[in-house]
């Protein structure tokens, strides 16, 4: 084997990988009775919808908010392009 290559399928230590800190596993639990509860799973789906339409809607102003600093410089620089 060379010397510079890692093997994942072997572990270290032979025994579990500990969870990583701040995780918590009741946490999935939560989220399975979520998702088997209906009514949830269409609010959250509602809740998702709203938020991709009002970031589409923020995308799709975006350029507009820019007329007024582009009339603000071309009115500062005047009839001449200086360096």
């Amino acid at each position: 084997m060379p010397r510079f290559t890692l093997n994942l399928a072997e572990r270290p230590c032979g025994g579990a990988v500990p969870s990583p800190p701040g995780f918590a596993a009741g946490a999935l639990q939560l989220r399975d009775a979520v998702e088997a509860d209906p009514a949830a799973l269409q609010l959250r789906d509602k809740v998702v919808r709203e938020q991709k339409q009002a970031a589409v809607w923020q995308l799709a102003r975006s350029p507009a908010s820019q007329l007024p600093m582009l009339a603000l410089m071309m009115y500062m620089s005047g009839s001449g392009v200086q360096a």
